[in-house]
């Protein structure tokens, strides 16, 4: 496994029941159809202490190397592009 970025960005992490509830929660409110909701634990972590904290589960060493965002995301656009996939699809309009 590899760190993107340095593994310096923030996630926002959610326990699976925290977000079963936010979707009831969201299905059951008036006029919350095509809203964006963004359901978390409010505790924020790296990308590294994630992967570490993986890492650490799994019992085996956290990645030691790191490829740069750009290169990552540069990636996954070419790979979607070529799958034909609805958001590289977007993109080409």
């Amino acid at each position: 496994m590899v760190r993107i970025g340095g593994g310096g960005n923030v996630l926002a992490m959610t326990h699976v029941v925290n977000l079963a509830e936010g979707l009831v929660l969201a299905a059951r409110a008036e006029g919350a159809g095509g809203q964006v909701y963004h359901v978390t634990d409010g505790e924020e972590l790296t990308g590294r202490e994630v992967l570490d904290a993986l890492a650490a589960a799994l019992g085996t060493r956290p990645p030691r190397l790191s490829a740069p965002f750009a290169a990552v995301y540069a990636l996954a656009l070419a790979s979607e592009a070529w799958r034909g996939s609805p958001a590289a699809r977007g993109l080409r309009r």
